[in-house]
């Protein structure tokens, strides 16, 4: 989706089969490291929102037109951002036919209704 300079991106993941995964997940979320925060935005990145039913995980992240993902993901500057995908990376299952370690998976968007 783009909308006058922005784009959308969805993604998903989905948690570890452990009773205590998603309580774990749901903590750390609600209170996001801050450096966390500014390293997603110097990137590029305008707004991320998380929904998670059980296990599953989805990703929106809204974001101006040079954000680029793969990019952002393989240039975490901040050490506590680095640190903070280890320990998200722990709670995530590896996606399924995907690379080991790959943990959220971009997907296509199918509908955008104004």
């Amino acid at each position: 989706m783009r909308v006058e300079g922005h784009r959308r991106l969805g993604l998903t993941a989905r948690l570890v089969d452990d009773p205590t995964a998603a309580a774990i997940y749901d903590r750390y979320h609600a209170a996001v490291w801050p450096e966390v925060v500014a390293n997603g935005r110097a990137a590029g990145a305008i707004r991320t929102t998380i929904f998670r039913d059980g296990r599953r995980l989805f990703m929106v992240i809204d974001a101006d037109d040079e954000f680029d993902l793969v990019r952002y993901a393989d240039s975490l500057s901040s050490p506590r951002t680095v640190e903070w995908q280890k320990l998200m990376d722990t709670l995530l299952d590896d996606q399924r036919g995907a690379a080991p370690g790959e943990k959220w998976r971009s997907i296509a968007t199918v509908c955008d209704v104004p």
